[in-house]
């Protein structure tokens, strides 16, 4: 893979993310592309340049893709066999810090609680947008907590996030077909600017069964 700084990554991808956007009509690549660090799987896999093009397969830093599928449709793939994950390369300096802290840099929120597909245990994401534009991704699920493609939470909530980079309080969202995450389904949407207010925080613990008061309100109820 090739190692630049995500600065100069974005910089000269600039034309082909607007070209994607225009031909794609998702007016909300730009923002996905660069908090999810999203590349052209030929400029990292084929060695391809930088030069203008439709580039119709873009890869994160943990293997997943979005790709215009065969129908012209827009589509996220998980896992494939495709990516060599060994040519990945991790270019988040946060990668691996406790929520807590992630939660401290962050200025964003996306929160998922619900029930999985299986055995219908908790399902619970916690997606932040850092002071530093990039998305940082923790699901909770089998009863513990892993960090996640930003990805996983689908592209419409991706999209609505774009939409509401300026919210001054929260909103909520009841799940459907279209916003659930992978792996989840039904549930309790929020999208919020951090700090949260104490009414979010009196919503989401009703809603979270708890499971997540220790790593967004613990700090916050010891200080009142």
């Amino acid at each position: 893979m090739r190692i630049l700084s995500p600065e100069n990554w974005y910089s000269r991808l600039e034309k082909q993310i607007k070209l994607f956007e225009a031909h794609m009509e998702v007016k909300e690549f730009s923002f996905i592309a660069k908090s999810c660090k999203l590349k052209p799987y030929d400029v990292i896999y084929k060695k391809a340049n930088f030069g203008l093009k439709l580039h119709k397969h873009w890869v994160d830093e943990y293997g997943n893709s979005i790709i215009i599928g065969r129908n012209g449709k827009l589509k996220i793939e998980y896992n494939t066999l495709l990516i060599d994950k060994n040519k990945i390369v991790n270019t988040d300096l946060y990668y691996n810090i406790s929520i807590e802290k992630i939660v401290k840099i962050s200025k964003l929120a996306y929160i998922f609680c619900g029930k999985e597909d299986v055995e219908e245990g908790i399902c619970i994401y916690l997606c932040f947008l850092g002071l530093d534009d990039c998305l940082r991704c923790y699901a909770y699920m089998h009863q513990e907590w892993r960090q996640v493609s930003p990805l996983w939470i689908g592209l419409f909530n991706l999209k609505m996030l774009a939409k509401n980079l300026d919210i001054k309080y929260y909103l909520n969202f009841k799940s459907n077909n279209l916003n659930l995450p992978p792996y989840c389904l039904s549930g309790m949407g929020w999208i919020t600017y951090l700090p949260m207010s104490e009414a979010i925080v009196k919503e989401l613990t009703l809603h979270s069964n708890n499971i997540i008061n220790n790593v967004l309100f613990e700090r916050k109820q010891n200080n009142q």
